[in-house]
């Protein structure tokens, strides 16, 4: 899995997107069947996924609550 951008700093209450290229096997696998999860543990609904090409995918994800940093920036 690639992501991109890899890290981000944002503040308190804004929006950010990240892409993503998943592959399987040194295949590209197709970005409509990319599902997105926060922590592998909350599905993200597909109304913020956008479908950037055949194998690019995008989420957006909207007024963003404040956490702890974790490991080194």
């Amino acid at each position: 899995v690639l992501y991109f951008p890899t890290k981000i700093l944002t503040s308190v209450g804004s929006n950010v997107s990240f892409h993503c290229i998943y592959k399987n096997k040194n295949k590209n696998v197709l970005s409509r069947k990319i599902v997105w999860w926060l922590n592998l543990a909350e599905e993200i609904p597909e109304s913020q996924y956008t479908l950037v090409n055949d194998c690019v995918s995008k989420v957006t994800l909207f007024n963003l609550k404040a956490t702890k940093p974790r490991g080194n920036f």
